[in-house]
């Protein structure tokens, strides 16, 4: 036998995206939840649009979700942590998660969004539930990321030569089994 896997799920089947269907990059808002926020409970059908807009009208309701726009949202592929000891001899350690690290930059810059960035940074102790970033070129769609233990933002304001806006800069780091994942757009954001 060549190897063991100890996997016991089922193989998923693969799907072509066919014309049209291509998600382009460029996000342009994102919604961000507390960890007590009906969007971070573990047993939401996030594939169930209406009880997404549900959940995302209450935590707004509630004070328990933020949404941000106008903003540039960017996130590079994570980065695999690996098993720290070689498990099996001869062959590469396997992947227990994935570190993420996403980027935004907001030059809404006034006094109220000095407070929201603020009350948002990990600096006050803050984590987070996760968030919802929202596609500004496939308005339909949206990512949908539940971290594994958290989310911490963390944020700077840059004040820069005349020729560019004083903008904050923030960063979303977070680890997760997984993929983000691909939902419809919550109607929120269209």
């Amino acid at each position: 036998m060549p190897c063991v896997t100890y996997s016991c799920q089922p193989i998923e089947d693969y799907e072509l995206a066919i014309c049209g269907e291509t998600i382009k990059g460029g996000q342009d808002g994102f919604l961000l939840f507390t960890c007590d926020a009906d969007l971070a409970d573990s047993t939401l059908d996030i594939y169930d649009s209406a009880a997404v807009d549900v959940a995302v009208a209450a935590d707004i309701a509630a004070g328990k979700a933020v949404y941000a726009q106008e903003i540039n949202f960017t996130q590079d592929a994570g980065s695999p942590v690996q098993f720290g000891t070689q498990t099996v001899a001869g062959r590469p350690n396997g992947q227990v998660t994935t570190d993420y690290t996403a980027n935004v930059i907001d030059a809404n810059v006034n006094e109220q969004n000095d407070l929201f960035w603020e009350a948002a940074s990990a600096t006050v102790g803050r984590v987070w539930g996760g968030f919802i970033v929202k596609h500004a070129q496939t308005p339909s769609k949206a990512h949908f990321v539940l971290p594994d233990n958290g989310l911490y933002v963390q944020v700077s304001k840059a004040l820069p030569a005349d020729t560019d806006p004083v903008h904050y800069a923030g960063t979303f780091a977070y680890k997760k089994v997984g993929l983000p994942r691909v939902i419809d757009a919550p109607a929120l954001f269209v």
